[in-house]
């Protein structure tokens, strides 16, 4: 082969890469973040989305969206619903739980699922837009606390007594078919915790105790179970006659379109769960 034959072959590959270049950056444009984001607060002021393209092409577009805790309190097991027009076709970090007739619900991806009072956890989408790109016209937070009734097996265990002093255990067996997110557990009895590990109090109270998971052991899954234990002053022998379980689930409302001004209420210790259709928020109070 001649030293003309390998130029002229040289420059048509050069050419076919760059026309192949050329059509690949047609496609695919690179957008700054000053221009192309949006920002949508709930109307109840707990939660917040920001929403930054970072690439678009033929009716696509990447973004990265941060979802933001407004509250002064960790965001358990975080859900959002929204309302938006186009489609997610891939999605990172997270997950489209629900979807129809542009209303989502995306759920955290277990590894990212809670988030501290004023922090932020972030995904990322792909969404096909049509012509034109549409905007997130409302969002709020899509989870409820809600109790497992005859669907979980409490047992204590007490390992040794001095005095007025217990160390003890307790079980709780999730004996349902799914799984237990952020647990929480109620219960009434006649001790005075003074040290655990494996849980945290909420709140103490005389005989009423509410206590809430790890970060470690924030779930339990079906058939599995969750112990904690503790030293407490109890004059007699703990009997758990009354307690109540509670995980965090999606808000079932949050799966209705409509904007009406229906309340639901859900009262558990110093907390109520004022839910409203495509609103929520958590108030405090004591009852």
């Amino acid at each position: 082969m001649s030293i003309n034959d390998k130029l002229n072959k040289m420059t048509a590959l050069l050419l076919v890469l760059s026309m192949l270049f050329g059509c690949f950056a047609g496609r695919m444009e690179y957008v700054s973040a000053a221009e192309n984001t949006e920002y949508i607060e709930g109307e109840t002021g707990n939660i917040a989305l920001e929403i930054e393209v970072t690439s678009q092409w033929e009716s696509h577009y990447n973004a990265d969206v941060t979802v933001y805790n407004l509250m002064d309190e960790k965001m358990d097991n975080w859900m959002v619903a929204l309302d938006f027009e186009d489609d997610i076709e891939n999605i990172w970090n997270a997950e489209v739980i629900y979807h129809e007739s542009g209303h989502y619900i995306i759920k955290n991806a277990d590894w990212n699922q809670d988030i501290e009072a004023k922090r932020s956890v972030k995904f990322g989408m792909t969404v096909c837009c049509g012509d034109a790109k549409s905007e997130i016209t409302e969002c709020y937070d899509a989870t409820d606390l809600s109790e497992y009734e005859e669907s979980c097996e409490v047992s204590y265990t007490q390992f040794s007594r001095w005095g007025d002093m217990v160390n003890g255990q307790i079980t709780i067996r999730n004996n349902s078919d799914e799984e237990i997110e952020d647990w929480r557990f109620e219960f009434t009895g006649d001790i005075e915790i003074q040290e655990i590990w494996n849980a945290k109090i909420i709140e103490q109270e005389e005989e009423y105790h509410y206590l809430e998971n790890q970060s470690y052991n924030q779930n339990i899954a079906p058939g599995g179970e969750v112990s904690f234990g503790f030293i407490a002053r109890c004059k007699d022998d703990l009997e758990l006659s009354e307690y109540s379980v509670y995980g965090i689930r999606m808000w079932d409302q949050a799966l209705e379109e409509d904007d009406d001004e229906e309340e639901e209420e859900a009262y558990f210790g110093e907390t109520i769960w004022v839910r409203r259709t495509l609103s929520a928020m958590r108030i405090t109070k004591r009852i």
